[in-house]
């Protein structure tokens, strides 16, 4: 191999080439300037040698051309300057020879709508950014290339700095060639990477260019109408149109949203303020937050009438979200908008009271949250008690009587008799609510019933009346469900439980609201989970998901996607689990809001799938606080079974009095289900206690169906396998074969230099010293 070549060889990315035109299919690579399309294809057509015509979008007669051409690989570059005459020629052109050529089409756009006949036919693959990012090897190679250390802290840092772009990837090494130190280069290429777009772009725009990536830039995407209203421009269609086309800096989101490129995003982000004053700023935010209010898209507007400093028109979105059922007033996001309004604006309204209240509670100030309390207690004092302001007020006051996260639930039986005995004397106006919130459960939702358990048959007849009186709507079909809950939890007959569970499901769903029918959907899912069903159990959640979309639930869209995640646990999806840690699950770290426990307990799940352990601890931890805080007797059972797991692992005897207290306090509450569900999981660790009574023994047999039913669940099998890189996968086995460094620096066309840098990586990650230990780690972890 040669010390010096001019492009990086893309192999992974030409191979996939190589496979699509194998099957007579044409390809198109799509992406923004500066991500090495052109690179690419130029380097991989010279390492082929093969007979080949580039063509560029910008030559005149480009079809002709293209007709005209014998070679059998035909690159056609730069489809973004192509006119309309010549771009109807060429889908011609390529109905006619598109089989019969190899076709590789370049352009700026991810896709151009003139040719999604072919690749919704299935004769066109696309590639877009994602395709061009640099990999781990590629790196190492391009350090090789220049004789740079390429040890794997250098690779990593490297790689995290440029996220693997390819600009930014050469922009960082041509630095470090300088003998600059790599710790101090990643601000400044950070920026040259931002500039750019100032250098081939926005330098070159017209000032209605300009001025209208500017304007909506404050805005995370916009549709074709709000564009025009925050812009007030009449040629938006026009200026979207070049920017997607030309550019291939706007992209689409869905049929009517689109977004900007994330690197466009940012460069105009730090360099807005030099274009744009701070009065037009705020207007440009005001219509923005107007037109999101003028169509309904509440939690928007408030973000953006905060981000403006229009403390009035937040203040009245704050009051009218308060009587949304959807709750967006409780959303963690609202958590800056009540500490910006002032105090006098807050002590005048009874909802914000409340929901500064709850609020409060939800974030742990317990202190705070009764402040506020009171503080309504006393607004409704003063106020004439046959009159409405006060029959408000006594609603908000009930309210968070029965919501309120850190009064627990030791006396909600009571509270909730009370309201409606209020409720049916005229004297309060109970808010509309959800009882269980966006929970797949109402044992372990809104608030915690393990209190009712026991008596769950007692508690329905008592409380049916009041639960339909109170929540009206939420109401329909909620006692069937909480029983048919009960009753699968203590282990009881799983019919009875799906037929109150299923009588509630349809009840809900033709006179109620969806988020009840979603707790219906948690208990038939753990019913299926718990006879071998998993399959139909993901079908129901996916048919919910649906429903919630069309419905645009977006919180409970999520929560059933986190349904969905637990349920890939149990079949060892890893794939699932990481795409879903990666972009969707909740940031403990960002800010813990119990709102999200499921979701939590959920990922500290994950986190012990991926061997996470401490992650998982500090997450945990966290739960555990709120547990206790908050009289939450499930998730405090949870709790200790998941810590009792993660120590056994750890290598920890605590797990012991961990298990120990898990089980007592399932057997008080007859909460049989909180310890089996965790199936093999857990199942060592009741083999190795002294299990004596018959709710522990049925608890170990009812385990051990689990097990046998779902032996993936939580297991870290595979885990090495997802950590190697393809070219150590392939080192590893030409390792295997005997084969020294020299013969697998040939086989793979690569210096001595990186393969030793890759047996250094294999080494670090089968925790081995040397080759024949590898040799052996592998083959005990299936690799081999």
């Amino acid at each position: 191999m040669q010390k010096r070549k001019k492009h990086i060889a893309r192999r992974s990315l030409s191979h996939c080439w190589e496979k699509d035109f194998e099957k007579k299919k044409m390809v198109y690579l799509g992406a923004t300037a500066g991500w090495g399309k052109t690179a690419a294809v130029k380097e991989w057509l010279n390492r082929k040698r093969c007979s080949h015509q580039y063509i560029s979008a910008k030559e005149p007669n480009l079809a002709s051309k293209i007709y005209h051409c014998d070679k059998t690989y035909i690159v056609i570059d730069d489809l973004q300057f192509i006119d309309t005459k010549e771009k109807d020629l060429l889908v011609q052109v390529l109905e006619t020879f598109g089989n019969k050529r190899h076709f590789l089409l370049i352009g700026r756009m991810r896709s151009y709508p003139w040719l999604h006949s072919f690749i919704y036919r299935g004769d066109m693959v696309c590639y877009h950014e994602s395709s061009l990012m640099f990999q781990r090897d590629e790196v190492v190679e391009y350090l090789d290339m220049i004789s740079l250390p390429c040890d794997m802290e250098t690779v990593n840092h490297i790689l995290i700095v440029t996220k693997g772009y390819p600009l930014g990837v050469s922009l960082l090494i041509e630095e470090m060639v300088k003998g600059r130190e790599k710790e101090s280069l990643a601000q400044e290429v950070y920026e040259s990477l931002l500039f750019q777009h100032y250098d081939i772009y926005f330098e070159n725009w017209e000032e209605k260019y300009r001025r209208f990536v500017i304007e909506l830039s404050f805005f995370q995407g916009f549709s074709l109408k709000m564009a025009k209203a925050v812009s007030q421009c009449e040629k938006v269609p026009e200026i979207v149109s070049y920017l997607m086309e030309f550019t291939g800096l706007l992209h689409k989101r869905s049929v009517h949203e689109y977004y900007y490129d994330p690197w466009l995003q940012a460069f105009v982000e730090y360099i807005r303020e030099k274009y744009i004053s701070p009065e037009e700023m705020r207007e440009v935010l005001h219509r923005g937050a107007l037109f999101y209010e003028d169509n309904g898209e509440i939690a928007h507007a408030m973000e953006i009438y905060y981000r403006s400093g229009d403390l009035e028109k937040l203040s009245l979105l704050l009051m009218q979200s308060a009587n949304d059922p959807s709750e967006i007033a409780y959303d963690y996001r609202t958590i800056p908008y009540y500490r910006a309004l002032p105090k006098e604006s807050l002590l005048s309204s009874p909802e914000l009271m409340a929901s500064k209240s709850m609020i409060c509670s939800l974030l742990g100030d317990s202190e705070e949250s009764e402040y506020w309390y009171c503080a309504l207690e006393e607004y409704v004092s003063h106020q004439n008690k046959g009159s409405q302001t006060y029959q408000i007020g006594q609603g908000w006051l009930s309210f968070l009587r029965i919501v309120l996260p850190h009064r627990g639930s030791k006396h909600l039986a009571s509270i909730l008799k009370d309201v409606s005995c209020s409720i049916l004397d005229g004297h309060c106006a109970l808010p509309e609510f959800s009882a269980s919130g966006n929970f797949p459960s109402l044992i372990n939702g809104r608030k915690d019933l393990c209190r009712w358990i026991p008596l769950a048959s007692k508690y329905y007849h008592f409380l049916k009346e009041p639960i339909e009186l109170l929540f009206k709507n939420y109401g329909v079909g909620l006692a069937d469900i909480a029983l048919g809950e009960a009753y699968f939890e203590r282990g009881d007959s799983s019919e009875d439980s799906l037929i109150l569970s299923h009588r509630g499901k349809q009840a809900a769903a033709a006179y109620g609201m969806l988020e009840t029918e979603f707790a219906a959907i948690g208990v038939l899912v753990r019913i299926m989970v718990s006879q071998n069903g998993l399959e139909p159990a993901i079908a129901l959640v996916k048919q919910f998901q649906k429903k919630a979309a069309t419905q645009e639930k977006r919180d409970l869209y999520r929560a059933a996607a986190a349904l969905l995640v637990w349920l890939a646990l149990y079949s060892g999806n890893q794939d699932k689990v990481a795409q879903w840690m990666l972009n969707d699950a909740p940031n403990e770290n960002n800010i813990f809001y119990p709102i999200n426990h499921d979701c939590y307990l959920t990922k500290v799940r994950c986190y012990i799938l991926q061997g996470r352990d401490i992650e998982a601890m500090s997450l945990l931890s966290q739960i555990k606080n709120y547990a206790e805080a908050c009289d939450r007797i499930y998730l405090d059972i949870k709790c200790e079974i998941l810590f009792a797991i993660l120590e056994y692992r750890m290598g920890q005897d605590a797990w012991q009095s961990h298990m120990t207290r898990a089980l007592t306090i399932a057997k008080h509450y007859r909460t049989f289900r909180a310890i089996t569900e965790e199936g093999i999981a857990v199942l060592v660790l009741l083999q190795k206690m002294k299990l004596q009574t018959s709710f522990e023994r049925s608890v170990l047999a009812e385990t051990m169906q689990q097990a046998v039913y779902y032996p993936d669940y939580l297991m870290k099998a595979g885990k090495v396998a997802h950590a190697l890189t393809e070219t150590e996968n392939k080192v590893l086995r030409l390792m295997e074969n005997g084969q020294t460094n020299e013969e697998i620096a040939a086989v793979l066309h690569i210096s001595v230099r990186t393969v030793k840098y890759h047996l250094t990586n294999i080494y670090a990650k089968l925790e081995v010293k040397n080759r024949s230990q590898a040799i052996k780690a592998a083959h005990q972890s299936g690799l081999l």
